[in-house]
């Protein structure tokens, strides 16, 4: 699994999710969440981080959202030189075959579809810590 010092970007225009999100990734021994009400204000955390020195280890997008989708981040985030490699799990109530495969071409890393538990989460993020490292965590 993810490391504890590992920095999270939650993208959600829902306040009530987002806060969900935030306490389960809090329960999973997180801190460092930073969030956004929608992608064009994700891709402005994007860039302030960058500038800073610091950096998102991966990011959790929900897929509707007013301005530009998830779905338009996440090719956004895959096309921009010093985010491609981030991790993407687009968090989603969207379950459609078509959606979820634009999803898996875009490069979405893993996609999670709202309800969802703290185990079926956790269960997501081991998912892509393996495909990054090959292997789970210690």
């Amino acid at each position: 699994m993810f490391p504890p010092t590992t920095r999270f970007l939650l993208v959600d225009d829902m306040e009530p999710l987002r806060r969900i999100v935030r306490n389960m990734l809090k329960e999973l021994g997180y801190k460092e969440v930073e969030e956004s009400a929608g992608a064009l204000e994700a891709i402005q955390a994007l860039e302030r981080i960058q500038k800073s020195g610091r950096n998102v280890d991966i990011i959790l997008s929900d897929w509707s959202m007013p301005g530009m989708t998830g779905l338009e981040f996440l090719q956004f985030v895959r096309a921009t030189e010093g985010l491609k490699s981030i991790p993407f799990v687009m968090i989603t109530a969207e379950g459609q075959r078509e959606q979820i495969l634009a999803a898996i071409q875009a490069g979405v890393s893993s996609y999670l579809i709202k309800p969802f538990s703290l185990a079926q989460f956790q269960d997501k993020l081991k998912g892509v810590w393996i495909k990054l490292n090959g292997k789970p965590a210690d």
